[in-house]
């Protein structure tokens, strides 16, 4: 990178382009200067726009040369001839570049309008290139007019600007105008690995990226970058030189940093914060990461194709984060994370900006993530008042039980008005009541316990009654039911206690007669020592507590006032509140439901869900409900869909609404008030709890 004087060159200078064929990008307006020199059709002003270091300069030399060269005139000069030579060198006679922001005043424009009338000394055309011309005066561009309307036919002018919205209209009417665009960070990363290459200097194809974004279009720009990154990187350009150089930050930072956020941890989210002070000098950087890796979330939501991650070495996070938050919520977040820096100016300090931008975001969270957040609190506080001496084989023996949450409503806009609510509780939700027993058996022999324990474990069938048939006939369970049910219960616990070890034996003792239960309420979280299974209980014992579950679920549960989630009617839905899904995968299995079809099943899902469904999205769908029907087959299809989760939880929401509504209207002391005082009650003011 040296001259043969020894001096140093810059790469923007040492790159240049000579020739049209070496401009990046500008491909439109190259054409039309190539097809005009071609036929020499040449008008005698042109105007070129567009951001700084995309080229104007540069292609108004080339167009100089172009005229001028001792070829001919032509799209490409030779470069080999004295005129070719001496305007690359800056120090062509005829060429007359004129800074507009130093000769601003109208005195320096008419001594140079002067000289227009006196013919070219060595060229065929006199060229006037001006410079950022919107800094001439008002009285410059008047007295500039004229001669620009009407010039010699041996003088041509180039203007070059980069505000084209302060040139009056009657400069604009004069000239042909090209708009130069700002590069794209592709057509930028390929020229600095193409420059790099020729300078034989090592470079990372992430840290040319990360220059193209810091340049914004501008190829000088990108260029005094490289030159800095290469003294910072010690004669090459690396990702974390480069990094630190602009003071960004790394990528898998910044994802977890987003995940802390998503996760509702504001702890964690503040002391990452923290930790990210020590290691940038301007902590507002973390705003534009964030918005990158929100913007790159919302690209791999739509199509993989379209999303720039290389700058981000944990590929899987971010697309674990696109899975896990709601293309909605992506976009709040990234509203957010803008108004935060368009605050930073009017912020006590960067960091307090920064921090009060991430708190914002940790404020707003979507319904089924604050419940859960909630819940999770709950649980904790039973499990530190429980008593710790409780036995840990109290297990739940019912696999399906259910720890029932509201669902959300999802950002679907969907109307329910066309499905009436009774109708639709009534004849689409059953009631999955789940009992939890303890079950209890007489002591063995210790030669049968030897025995069972020398054979293999039998691996637990997956529960296939979470989605019970409708029955309109069962509205109850017979008598005759409950007793049959009992018999073979009873024949099953005696044949599994004949073969559990004695340990466990002991601990067993007969199970009560099942009886019919009454509508579920919400039921809390268990400490973790009564979630447990006990590990040898037979797949018969499991077999016969499903079978009875499927019983029980058929008989219909009334809607009641009491009844606040989808969940406690419906099998379906308590079993989505089981599997944990959170974000986009939550809407879609709430707009869906489960169908049995033959030894498989047949999850359908509300084709006004399909958008949302990309193939990764379908293949977390799939792993949540293999927790479910374990290996059956399951096929996932697309079609409208009657009584899901969804429609069921606003056909509860509707029914207590106007529960709620007729007791006001009913109660006493209203009724006094509207007969007495002729009062009108405010129906939007009635809410529900």
């Amino acid at each position: 990178m040296a001259t043969s004087t020894g001096e140093y060159q810059v790469l923007a200078r040492k790159w240049r382009p000579q020739t049209f064929a070496q401009v990046v990008g500008q491909q439109h307006v190259l054409q039309a200067l190539s097809n005009a020199l071609t036929h020499q059709r040449l008008h005698h002003a042109y105007l070129l726009t567009g951001t700084r270091g995309v080229g104007k300069t540069t292609i108004a030399r080339i167009l100089a040369k172009s005229l001028n060269c001792e070829q001919g005139i032509s799209a490409t000069p030779c470069g080999q001839c004295d005129t070719c030579l001496e305007i690359d060198q800056g120090r062509y006679v005829d060429l007359l570049e004129i800074d507009a922001a130093s000769r601003t005043k109208v005195e320096d424009t008419r001594e140079l309008l002067d000289n227009v009338q006196y013919r070219p000394t060595r060229g065929r055309y006199k060229v006037y290139l001006i410079d950022e011309v919107h800094m001439l005066s008002r009285h410059s561009f008047n007295a500039l007019l004229k001669t620009l309307e009407e010039p010699p036919e041996h003088v041509k002018f180039l203007l070059a600007t980069t505000d084209p919205e302060k040139l009056p209209v009657t400069v604009l009417s004069r000239c042909l105008q090209f708009h130069l665009r700002a590069l794209t960070r592709e057509e930028i990363s390929q020229q600095l690995a193409h420059i790099l290459s020729a300078e034989s200097l090592p470079f990372e194809p992430a840290a040319l990226t990360l220059l193209a974004r810091a340049a914004r279009g501008s190829m000088r720009d990108a260029l005094s970058l490289t030159d800095q990154a290469i003294a910072q990187g010690n004669q090459q350009v690396g990702l974390d030189s480069v990094r630190d150089m602009l003071g960004h930050i790394e990528g898998r930072q910044v994802l977890g940093l987003l995940q802390l956020i998503v996760n509702a941890d504001a702890a964690g989210t503040l002391q990452a914060l923290r930790d990210m002070q020590d290691k940038v000098s301007d902590i507002s950087v973390v705003l534009p990461e964030l918005q990158n890796a929100l913007h790159q979330i919302a690209l791999l939501q739509v199509s993989e194709a379209f999303a720039d991650t290389d700058i981000f070495k944990d590929m899987p996070q971010l697309q674990s984060l696109a899975v896990q938050i709601m293309p909605e919520y992506v976009q709040v977040l990234y509203r957010m994370v803008l108004e935060g820096r368009r605050e930073l100016p009017h912020g006590i300090d960067a960091y307090t900006a920064v921090e009060m931008t991430l708190l914002r975001m940790l404020a707003f969270q979507p319904q089924d993530q604050v419940t859960s957040a909630l819940e999770d609190a709950q649980a904790r506080v039973d499990v530190e008042q429980a008593n710790p001496a409780q036995p840990s084989n109290q297990a739940e023996t019912a696999p399906s039980q259910a720890v029932h949450s509201k669902p959300e409503a999802p950002a679907q806009a969907e109307s329910t008005d066309k499905v009436e609510p009774a109708k639709l509780v009534e004849e689409a939700v059953q009631q999955p009541e789940q009992p939890q027993q303890q079950q209890q058996a007489s002591s063995t022999e210790p030669e049968v316990a030897t025995q069972a324990q020398s054979q293999p474990q039998t691996k637990p069938e997956p529960n296939v009654d979470f989605y019970p048939e409708y029955d309109e006939d069962d509205d109850y369970i017979s008598p005759e039911d409950m007793q049959a049910l009992a018999q073979e219960q009873d024949s099953i616990m005696q044949q599994a206690a004949s073969q559990m070890p004695q340990a466990h034996a002991q601990e067993l003792a007969q199970p009560e007669r099942a009886q019919p239960e009454p509508l579920p309420q919400r039921s809390q979280p268990q400490p973790a020592s009564q979630q447990q299974t006990p590990p040898a209980a037979s797949t018969d014992l499991e077999r016969i507590l499903a079978t009875r579950e499927a019983l029980l679920a058929k008989k219909k549960a009334p809607l009641t006032p009491d009844t606040r989630s989808a969940a406690e009617v419906d099998s379906w839905s308590a079993s989505i509140d089981n599997m944990q899904a959170s974000g986009r995968l939550r809407q879609v299995l709430l707009n869906s439901r489960m169908r049995r079809e033959g030894e498989g099943y047949q999850l359908v899902i509300d084709q006004g869900q399909q958008v949302m469904c990309t193939p990764q999205a379908l293949q977390s769908i799939e792993a949540l409900v293999r927790q479910l029907i374990g290996d059956a087959a399951l096929e996932i299809s697309f079609a409208e869909v009657q009584h899901t989760p969804y429609m069921i939880q606003q056909a509860i929401d509707h029914y207590r609404a106007e529960h709620a509504m007729q007791r006001v209207k009913t109660h006493p002391v209203i009724q006094h008030l509207v007969q007495r005082f002729d009062a009108t009650l405010d129906e939007s003011s009635v809410k529900i709890n």
